[in-house]
């Protein structure tokens, strides 16, 4: 089991990931991800099949 460290916090999990993605609920606002890595890109920044850069 992994602990969260943080004063007050009794969190705990059995995967690392989940755990990263715990403690980012205790930074402040502005310095948390503004999307998760799973989310899909918006519309207009996706590539198509056969487009280049």
């Amino acid at each position: 089991m992994y602990h969260c460290d943080y004063e007050g916090c009794d969190y705990s999990v059995e995967q690392v990931y989940g755990l990263k993605r715990h403690k980012q609920t205790h930074l402040p606002a502005d310095q948390r991800p503004k999307r998760k890595f799973y989310d899909p890109l918006p519309p207009n920044k996706k590539r198509k099949k056969g487009d280049k850069e």
